[in-house]
């Protein structure tokens, strides 16, 4: 136990002082083990993707990281209040739910997405528009209560830490039901496509930070 408290007392003093620095550290790893997760018990890659596996990292790092630290710790306290009333909290998560994730989170994501699978950055925006009917009640069901705890429990300087730490949950959850999923499939002569994570013709899904899914938010 002491290696534990001490280990949070370091996080959280290193935290308030290089916010953004943690952060990014600490969803840069998070993504980078989610997609080597994603790509050996999911898509059942023999060898390891470094090159998606460092955009990814980045990816994770520079948003989940550094921007939702913008979004819950600065933008959020600033303009919907501090402190974790019954009012305050409601406010954060509606915020959360229904602007900023999905006007700002899979928007930048599923360009980033087009991007990396060499496509325009319109194109991903148009992919958005098509799956976010199916993608954002998902990630309502997993995100409504995890968010509730985020802004209703967890301090501030652990709070990027504790959607990293959910999501990387559910991704290892995922990993393993995917296989078993298939094993039933198969068993079962079924041909349709059910795919896992929404993942597209090149392997690459919606973060499991974000969706119930998700790559994520974390």
């Amino acid at each position: 136990m002491k290696v534990f408290r001490r280990f949070f007392q370091w996080y959280k003093a290193k935290y308030d002082d290089w916010p953004y620095l943690m952060a990014f550290a600490t969803c840069g790893i998070k993504a980078s083990a989610s997609d080597v997760i994603t790509q050996r018990n999911v898509e059942g890659c023999e060898s390891l993707d470094v090159a998606r596996n460092a955009k990814f990292a980045l990816f994770g790092a520079a948003y989940t990281g550094c921007a939702q630290h913008f979004w819950y710790n600065v933008v959020f306290p600033r303009f919907l209040g501090t402190g974790c009333s019954l009012v305050v909290v409601t406010r954060k998560v509606l915020c959360e739910l229904f602007v900023h994730t999905p006007l700002s989170y899979f928007p930048v994501y599923y360009v980033f997405k087009a991007v990396l699978n060499g496509k325009r950055p319109l194109e991903g925006l148009y992919e958005y528009r098509g799956e976010a009917a199916s993608v954002l009640p998902h990630y309502w069901m997993l995100w409504t209560p995890g968010h509730i705890m985020t802004f209703a429990v967890i301090p501030p300087q652990f709070r990027i830490a504790w959607v990293a730490g959910v999501s990387f949950c559910w991704s290892i959850i995922l990993s393993h039901l995917a296989p078993m999923k298939a094993e039933v499939e198969v068993g079962g002569h079924q041909t349709h496509n059910h795919d896992h994570g929404q993942r597209d013709e090149s392997g690459v899904g919606v973060p499991l930070m974000h969706v119930a899914m998700p790559a994520t938010q974390g």
